[in-house]
């Protein structure tokens, strides 16, 4: 029997590819931030005991390549007891971010963030935690480091209005626009995650495509959806139809 072309959703698997798989860049293409990320990045995966043993020698990573140079960059790191902000100082300036897991009480949710097992979750931690919190979007865009790929995070504005991103694969918290210098992340999708329980209902009745896509393209098919009822009867309802506006 002959593979289709095409995937679980439907969609023609070159295109899928083409839109939504990870590529590996060369080496002029990286963000100079790359290496700044990976300090943060690494950071975040430990609780208090864990990074004391790290910098005492006592803990090393197979993967990490210069031991010295890592320990001496997370060193850096200090917490800042006026804005309960970590601050990390780098050549560009300095960094602040708050860790995720502090806001969590669970053991197991900690005990993920503290982990490798925390990454690969993005579109599905970020609906879960805007959907849990009004006045939260979900930010899908790309992260351009060593590789370009396909991101979503939550994003938020604080009491003073700044905005902010919760992303919980790197554990992390931090403002929206060190964030974005931080990960050369380019937007180029946001809702209220708070919606998705109606969305669900809207696309699952005709088609499901699976979160990369929902996340890039949702605006766009949810308002193609409500605005030709005719088409796709099956997925509104007449007498709300005129109610829903895109949010």
């Amino acid at each position: 029997m002959q593979k289709s072309s095409y995937n679980e959703w439907g969609m023609n698997e070159n295109t899928y590819q083409l839109l939504f798989m990870d590529k590996d860049l060369e080496e002029h293409e990286r963000n100079d931030n790359i290496k700044n990320a990976y300090i943060i990045d690494l950071f975040t995966r430990f609780d208090d005991n864990k990074l004391k043993l790290f910098k005492l020698g006592l803990l090393v990573f197979g993967f990490n390549r210069d031991l010295s140079r890592t320990r001496k960059e997370l060193s850096k790191i200090i917490f800042n007891e006026d804005t309960k902000e970590y601050e990390y100082e780098t050549t560009s300036g300095v960094i602040s971010f708050k860790k995720l897991s502090d806001g969590y009480k669970g053991v197991e949710e900690r005990k993920e963030l503290y982990s490798t097992k925390r990454y690969g979750k993005c579109h599905e931690k970020a609906i879960g935690i805007s959907f849990g919190s009004k006045g939260t979007n979900v930010l899908t865009g790309h992260i351009i480091k060593a590789r370009k790929y396909l991101h979503s995070v939550v994003e938020f504005s604080n009491k003073d209005g700044e905005r902010k991103v919760v992303d919980w694969t790197r554990n992390l918290i931090m403002s929206k626009d060190q964030y974005t210098k931080l990960m050369n992340f380019s937007e180029l999708a946001s809702f209220e995650g708070i919606n998705y329980i109606e969305d669900k209902e809207i696309f699952a009745a005709g088609f499901d495509i699976g979160l990369k896509p929902y996340c890039t393209f949702r605006n766009e098919l949810r308002n193609d959806i409500l605005r030709n009822s005719e088409v796709f009867p099956v997925l509104v309802e007449e007498d709300v139809l005129s109610k829903r506006k895109l949010r």
